[in-house]
């Protein structure tokens, strides 16, 4: 990302620091230790989310991983989220207790009843305000949500920043609605472009993941 952005914000050592504050690394649910199949050193021990390895090894595990050694092509990756992506090694997934841990239960569901917290339920964000310029471009530190296309529609104001997390396909829809992408084709659908972004709403991918059964003789 930040090869094609020219942005080293979003390198791996600058989100690092990021990561390692949301993070608290745990051991899977039967207890084993997590040496040799992740780097703990690269992340955090006393964040909010918990990232860990699946509840139970399957018995062909240390073979697979074994067979790395035999073969040039596919390495042992000790740990794919660290900076480095290619080679086969083990699945990290946020899990708790056995139990699937997101930004819902580990950032919200403990915060519900504390006043600086507001969750607004059945509503949609609509468009994202500006509020004025920064660095001689615009800035957008409100929101506009309503419950549906013709409720009444609500702006609120964020003292610091606003996260755009929609998704990959509500994100650019969002954007798109607030006038930041391409500027010819949001005047084509009657949206006045603010910011003029060729790259929104492009290059939609889906999630590069297979999943491979196979059957062996014994």
């Amino acid at each position: 990302m930040a090869n094609i952005t020219g942005d080293q914000g979003w390198s791996w050592n600058a989100m690092q620091t990021y990561m390692k504050k949301v993070e608290r690394i745990t051991k899977p649910a039967d207890g084993r230790s997590l040496a040799g199949r992740i780097r703990p050193e690269i992340h955090g021990d006393s964040g909010p989310l918990s990232p860990s390895l699946n509840g139970w090894e399957d018995n062909i595990e240390k073979r697979i991983i074994k067979s790395t050694s035999e073969q040039e092509e596919f390495k042992y990756n000790q740990d794919h989220n660290g900076g480095y992506m290619l080679g086969l090694g083990y699945t990290q997934s946020t899990i708790l207790g056995g139990a699937r841990d997101s930004a819902a239960t580990s950032q919200v569901w403990p915060f519900l009843n504390v006043n600086k917290l507001d969750v607004v339920l059945n509503a949609q964000a609509t468009k994202l305000v500006q509020t004025g310029t920064e660095r001689c471009c615009p800035a957008f530190r409100a929101v506009e949500f309503a419950k549906d296309a013709q409720s009444t529609r609500y702006t609120v104001q964020a003292t610091k920043e606003v996260i755009v997390s929609a998704g990959a396909v509500g994100s650019p829809q969002l954007l798109l609605l607030s006038g930041i992408g391409p500027a010819a084709e949001l005047k084509q659908v009657g949206i006045k472009a603010i910011l003029d972004s060729p790259h929104v709403g492009k290059n939609f991918q889906d999630h590069p993941l297979l999943s491979n059964t196979f059957s062996v003789d014994p």
